[in-house]
C-alpha cells in the first residue's frame, strides 16, 4: 500500500456559524479521553452554498458535498483494502485502480 499523498485522515465536517459555508478540517484524537473528543487540527477545505446572486449549490447540496470530502481518506482507504482482497478479473477491477490513480494525481 502507497503512502497517502494527501493530508492524513480522519476528516470532519462542520457548518460555520451565521454563514452559508461548511469547514472541513483533520481531527486529532487524543487517546486519554473519550474516542468522541475530537479537535480541528488542520483546515482542509471550505465549501460554500448559494451566493447572493442564487448561484451555486443549496445549504443540503453544500453540506452533503463537505460530508463527501471529509469521508475521501476513508473512502480510498476502504477502496485500497477492498482491492488487496479481489481478483484482478473482477469486473469493477479497472474501475476502483482508476479513482485509485485518480486521487493519486495521475
Amino acid at each position: 500500500m502507497t503512502k497517502a499523498q494527501h493530508t492524513p485522515g480522519a476528516w470532519r465536517s462542520y457548518k460555520v456559524e451565521n454563514r452559508n459555508c461548511f469547514e472541513v478540517v483533520t481531527v486529532d484524537i487524543n487517546p486519554l479521553m473519550s474516542p468522541d473528543c475530537k479537535t480541528p487540527k488542520a483546515h482542509i477545505c471550505s465549501v460554500y452554498a448559494q451566493h447572493f446572486d442564487g448561484c451555486g449549490a443549496t445549504l443540503q447540496e453544500a453540506e452533503a458535498n463537505a460530508r463527501l470530502i471529509a469521508a475521501a481518506p476513508e473512502l480510498l482507504e476502504a477502496l485500497r483494502n477492498l482491492m488487496s482482497v479481489t481478483d484482478e478479473n473482477h469486473p469493477r477491477w479497472k474501475e476502483a485502480a482508476a479513482i485509485i490513480a485518480k486521487a493519486g494525481g495521475k
